[in-house]
């Protein structure tokens, strides 16, 4: 060991050299006070692993420069830094070979409103992920990709969001097991407009929707189809708000039975339907509402 020290809370030289019963170290460290610097070399070697590491730090508002490298028993790591001060200025890259297992991962952020930029990989057991993301701060925009595969199942994700309450793009994709499924959405904010489609498949069914709004006083459509075991479903909507009109079409079939649903509504109760069970057992329908102000009703049955 070889030390130097000039008091009053600055300078220090240091090398030390260890050799014993867990391994041996080499170190050396300098460091400067005040608003301080330091810098650190260091190698070990024991038992399972060796590990080599530098780091030099230049402090008050900050600077930091790390590079360590680590092979020992349970895998391996490379891993590099730097960060430049005052909430602000960061990358990184990590390497990690493990196990059953491998990760990369890269990063860079830039403080205050902000700047983040990163990219993972990662394999390990029964699954493998990659990921990569851009965001840039302030009032915001996002974008963003994601693949999965792993177990039974594999997922694909994009997403750009441009912030304030405003924009969204996303668009999925998963199949796994029995099943599999599709998203696509649109969505532009302030008084709003989403569009969404949707399809999945899994286990004994398949359904289909889409719709459609437009905010503020609002207009809606919907469609939906539905198919799955001994039944059917299929239903459409349409709805223009404040005063309000509605427009709906139901048609359901399983088992023994099948229901039609038909509904108009415009600032007045006005509904049809008819119903019954196949081949000789009870059919109805019915119909009722108001015209000029007078409740009408029918309803036949057989």
């Amino acid at each position: 060991m070889w030390r130097l020290y000039t008091g009053y809370y600055g300078t220090e030289s240091m090398w030390r050299l260890n050799t014993g019963y867990y391994g041996t170290e080499s170190m050396w460290r300098l460091y400067t006070g005040g608003t301080s610097t330091e810098s650190m070399w260091r190698l070990y070697t024991g038992g399972t692993g060796t590990e080599s590491m530098w780091w030099l730090y230049t402090g008050g508002t900050g600077t930091e420069s790390m590079w360590r490298l680590y092979t020992g028993y349970y895998g391996t790591e490379s891993m590099w830094r730097l960060y430049t001060g005052y909430y602000g200025t960061e990358s990184m890259w990590r390497l990690y070979t493990g196990g059953t297992s491998t990760e990369s991962m890269w990063r860079l952020y830039t403080g205050g409103t902000g700047t983040e930029s990163m990219w993972r990989l990662y394999t390990g057991g029964t699954g493998t992920e990659s990921m990569w993301r851009l965001y840039t701060g302030g009032t915001g925009t996002e974008s963003m990709w994601r693949l999965y595969t792993g177990g039974t199942g594999t997922e694909s994700m994009w997403r750009l969001n441009t912030g304030y309450y405003g924009t969204e793009s996303m668009w999925r994709l998963y199949t796994g097991g029995t099943s599999t499924e599709s998203m696509w959405r649109l969505y532009t904010g302030g008084t709003g407009t989403e569009s969404m489609w949707r399809l999945y498949t899994g286990g004994t069914g398949t359904e289909s929707m889409w719709r459609l709004y437009t905010g503020g006083t609002g207009t809606e459509s919907v469609w939906r189809l539905y198919t799955g075991g001994t039944s059917t479903e299929s239903m459409w909507r349409l709805y223009t708000g404040c005063t309000s009109t509605e427009s709906m079409w139901r048609l359901y079939t399983g088992g023994t039975s099948t229901e039609s649903m038909w509904r108009l509504y415009t600032g007045v109760p006005v509904q049809s339907q008819c119903g019954g069970y196949i081949q000789g057992v009870l059919v109805q329908s019915q119909c009722g509402g108001y015209i000029q102000g007078v409740p009408v009703q029918s309803q036949c049955g057989g």
